[in-house]
């Protein structure tokens, strides 16, 4: 092969691999808002378990737990999910 055309091989390689991380980036920058808002709503539920885990007291006489507003609704430890999704 001559030095032309190795020239030549070694432009379209370059060229691939250029268009190729290109191509990587656009993808990358075209689905960041739909992470973002994904990220958005997990985060959202996150804080509203957080807060409920927070307003969560145990009885240790009753081996019960229950919500700081609403302590007629409670639960066996074992039974928290049902009570906080509830």
């Amino acid at each position: 092969m001559s030095a032309a055309g190795q020239w030549d091989t070694d432009l379209w390689v370059t060229v691939i691999i250029g268009a190729l991380g290109l191509l990587i980036i656009i993808l990358q920058v075209r689905s960041a808002p739909r992470r973002e808002k994904g990220y958005r709503a997990a985060e959202a539920i996150w804080q509203k378990r957080k807060s409920q885990w927070d307003d969560l007291y145990y009885c240790y006489r009753d081996d019960i737990i229950f919500l700081g507003g609403k302590p007629s609704q409670h639960a066996k430890p074992e039974l928290m999910e049902r009570l906080l999704n509830g």
